[in-house]
C-alpha cells in the first residue's frame, strides 16, 4: 500500500507535464483538426445515401475515403443543399474496396469546396451493388493545409482515455497524500465535472459557454432547451457539439473502467 501512494503521488506531475506539453504546441500528443466527421446509412427522397457530417461549422475541403463496397463506380455525390460535388474512384490493389475523392465540381482533381455548417454531404448509391457498404478510413483536406483522419480520431479517443486515467490518479494521489483519516474518495459527480471542465471550443467565449451549458444539464438537472437559451441563445450547433464531445469522453471513461474490471 506504501509503494501505490508513493507512485500515486508522482501522477500530478506527470499529467501537469502531458497537458502542458499539448496546450503549449510543444509536443503534439493528439495531433490534427478535430472536425467532428461521421458518417451513416440513410434514405433521403427513395434514394439510398451515405451520410457524411461534420461539425466543424464552415470549412473549404476536399475528402478521401476508403470505402467497402462490391462496385463504386457511378456513384455521385452532393450536399445536402442539393450542391453537387465531383466524384473519383478507383478500386483498391486488396480488391475488396475503392478509394473515393470527393471534390469541387469542375474544378481539377481535389479542388476543395465550401462545406457549409448544418449541412451532410450525399454519396448516392442507389444500386444493388452497394447495399451495406461502409466507410472504413477517410482523410479530410482543409484549405489552412491541415487535415483530420480516422488514425487521427482514434488517437485523440486514446488520448482522452488516457487523460481521464491519468486524471484519476491525480485525484486518487491528491487524496492518499493526507495520511490521517477520514481519507475522503472522489465521487462519480466531480469526475464528471472535471471532464467537463477539461473540454474546450474554438475560442474563449465558445468554451465557457460549452462548459456552462453541459455544468447546467448534466450537474445540475436544468432542461437542454431551457440552459441553451440561457446560455447561448438557443445555439443548437454550440449544443450538438458539447455533446457530441462530453458523450465521446464518457465513452472512452467507461470503456477504461470496463477494462480494469476485466482484469478482477
Amino acid at each position: 500500500m506504501r509503494h501505490l501512494r508513493q507512485l500515486l503521488k508522482v501522477f500530478p506531475a506527470i499529467a501537469a507535464a502531458l497537458f502542458g506539453l499539448q496546450q503549449i504546441g510543444a509536443y503534439p500528443i493528439a495531433p490534427g483538426l478535430d472536425l467532428g466527421f461521421d458518417w451513416e446509412s440513410l434514405t433521403v427522397k427513395g434514394q439510398r445515401v451515405l451520410a457524411l457530417s461534420s461539425d466543424s461549422g464552415n470549412m473549404e475541403c476536399w475528402i478521401w475515403l476508403r470505402l467497402r463496397c462490391k462496385e463504386a463506380g457511378g456513384i455521385t455525390a452532393k450536399l445536402s443543399d442539393e450542391t453537387p460535388l465531383e466524384v473519383l474512384t478507383g478500386r483498391t490493389s486488396d480488391g475488396k474496396t475503392w478509394n473515393v475523392e470527393i471534390f469541387k465540381k469542375g474544378g481539377p482533381r481535389q479542388a476543395k469546396f465550401l462545406w457549409a455548417s448544418g449541412t451532410k454531404l450525399y454519396l448516392v448509391h442507389d444500386r444493388e451493388s452497394m447495399q451495406g457498404a461502409a466507410i472504413e478510413d477517410w482523410e479530410i483536406h482543409t484549405a489552412s493545409g491541415k487535415h483530420d483522419s480516422r488514425t487521427r480520431e482514434i488517437w485523440r479517443r486514446t488520448w482522452f482515455g488516457l487523460s481521464l486515467v491519468l486524471l484519476a490518479g491525480i485525484v486518487a494521489g491528491t487524496f492518499l497524500k493526507k495520511e490521517a483519516p477520514p481519507r475522503l474518495a472522489p465521487t462519480p459527480e466531480r469526475f464528471i465535472a472535471m471532464a467537463i471542465e477539461g473540454m474546450e471550443g474554438s475560442s474563449d467565449e465558445e468554451t465557457e459557454k460549452l462548459q456552462t451549458l453541459l455544468k447546467e444539464v448534466v450537474l445540475e438537472g436544468a432542461r437542454a432547451e431551457d440552459a441553451l437559451v440561457a446560455v447561448a441563445g438557443g445555439n443548437l450547433v454550440l449544443w450538438f457539439k458539447a455533446r457530441r464531445q462530453f458523450l465521446d469522453r464518457l465513452d472512452h471513461l467507461l470503456e477504461t473502467i470496463l477494462f480494469y474490471r476485466r482484469r478482477l
